[in-house]
């Protein structure tokens, strides 16, 4: 009744189970109220959030928002956060995230990636907190949003060419895997595959 149907049998099965998680609920009802038909299309939780946060950009397009903010929005959403999410990531799998501080991470993407003309790293980081993506100590605030920036941040490696650091991902988490098969009671990473 949360999307005010009468008849659930219209949204396929794999839908109705991402909509178990409260979060997913959430968004897929945003989604739901302006572009019904599309987000019934989705076949996954990526493309759940790719949508969303799409709209997001669409929106923000729409409302009294300026070109200059708009592209920070965008660079944010596109190449900030998946960078920092991977990297995150990336260190968990190898045990050093308590070594690397989020504030570094933005400083390495400003080297890694150009800003857009006229952005610097403090629009930068007012944008991200605007979002409510991260909190006030630069953490994802859920993890389905780190999940889903990681998984962007993976594709976007790859498709940038970037086969160095994926392969190193990959070597690690098989290295994690064959490790966890041995210990049961470790807890899972890499869930960010999954999406």
């Amino acid at each position: 009744h949360y999307l005010g149907l009468e008849n659930l049998t219209m949204i396929p099965g794999h839908i109705r189970e991402m909509l178990k998680t409260p979060m997913l609920l959430t968004i897929f009802k945003k989604l739901y109220d302006h572009i019904p038909e599309q987000v019934i299309a989705i076949d996954n939780k990526y493309e759940l959030f790719e949508l969303y946060f799409k709209q997001d950009l669409d929106l923000h397009t729409h409302k009294i928002y300026t070109d200059h903010l708009l592209i920070v929005r965008e660079y944010v959403l596109e190449k900030v956060l998946p960078f920092i999410a991977f990297q995150i990531e990336s260190a968990l799998l190898k045990n050093e995230h308590d070594e690397k501080n989020i504030m570094d991470l933005f400083r390495e993407m400003c080297l890694k990636n150009h800003y857009p003309e006229n952005v610097n790293l403090k629009l930068v980081q007012e944008v991200v907190k605007s979002l409510g993506i991260l909190d006030h100590n630069l953490y994802f605030t859920h993890e389905l949003f780190r999940d889903y920036f990681a998984m962007k941040g993976f594709i976007q490696a790859g498709e940038e060419g970037h086969s160095e650091e994926i392969y190193d991902f990959m070597e690690k988490l098989i290295e994690w895997l064959e490790y966890k098969d041995n210990r049961k009671d470790l807890p899972r990473r890499t869930k960010f595959l999954d999406l």
